[in-house]
């Protein structure tokens, strides 16, 4: 027939190849929304720790908001909303607080005057007797 056909393939091949590696990132963030709907390592509203994405520490502690197909919503304490995608967040360590029976909470209190024992006791009995000890 005369229609260059090796020419016809050639280019047919080149352009899967660059539509498959432009489509990339969507299809490992669409396999890891997969993941964390199978799986439900955690879910919306769940309390949960993630570690840097490069080892350097623990973020705080931080709240699920929603899970879509492409990323996660997670809103910080201190009110900051992070868009991680799904990708990402599959391959991050992660602790989900919600999900345990207990956890260890601890927090530290500036008083800048000493407080009448009484006005404590009200709050707690320990912390009473710990400032009434001590000078």
């Amino acid at each position: 027939m005369g229609i260059p056909v090796y020419g016809l393939i050639a280019r047919a091949g080149v352009a899967g190849l660059a539509i498959a590696l432009a489509a990339c990132p969507t299809l490992e963030n669409f396999i890891g929304a997969l993941n964390l709907f199978a799986d439900r390592p955690i879910r919306v509203g769940d309390l949960c720790r993630f570690d840097e994405p490069y080892g350097q520490g623990w973020n705080l502690v931080d709240n699920v908001e929603a899970i879509g197909l492409r990323s996660t919503k997670i809103r910080q304490f201190h009110r900051l909303l992070i868009i991680v995608p799904n990708a990402d967040l599959a391959e991050r360590n992660r602790i989900n607080l919600s999900a345990s029976e207990f956890f260890l909470l601890q927090l530290r209190i500036a008083l800048r005057t000493r407080p009448a024992a009484i006005s404590l006791a009200m709050y707690s009995p320990s912390c009473a007797s710990c400032c009434t000890d001590t000078p």
